[in-house]
């Protein structure tokens, strides 16, 4: 049986719209549950840090099909050395970090 696992947010997966600039869509799985995701680095906006969301979603089995959404995030000096770069050096110095993020800081013992 093949996996339905979903990975939001690929470019060149099934439903990205380039003409929005909306990274979603959906990837399916290969026979050992991997899925490669190509895409480009998260911006920000303001109360947040620098993340992506993400869900898998796995076939029904037994009557219940599984769900699970997450966020992914970017490690601070990585991201800093990414913003001096086009375009991100244009929108000027953002003003949320992972300490001051306040779903990053629920993450407990699942972060870092």
């Amino acid at each position: 049986m093949r996996r339905a696992r979903r990975l939001l947010g690929c470019l060149g997966s099934r439903l990205h719209d380039r003409r929005r600039n909306v990274h979603r869509g959906y990837q399916f799985t290969g026979a050992a549950g991997r899925a490669r995701c190509v895409t480009i680095y998260p911006g920000w906006y303001p109360g947040r840090t620098v993340h992506v969301h993400f869900k898998i979603r796995a076939n029904e089995t037994a009557g219940r099909a599984l769900e699970f959404t997450s966020q992914l995030f970017f490690d601070d000096a990585l991201s800093d050395e990414v913003f001096t770069r086009e375009p991100y050096s244009t929108k000027g110095e953002r003003s949320t970090r992972n300490a001051n993020d306040w779903i990053y800081n629920r993450a407990g013992d699942q972060c870092c």
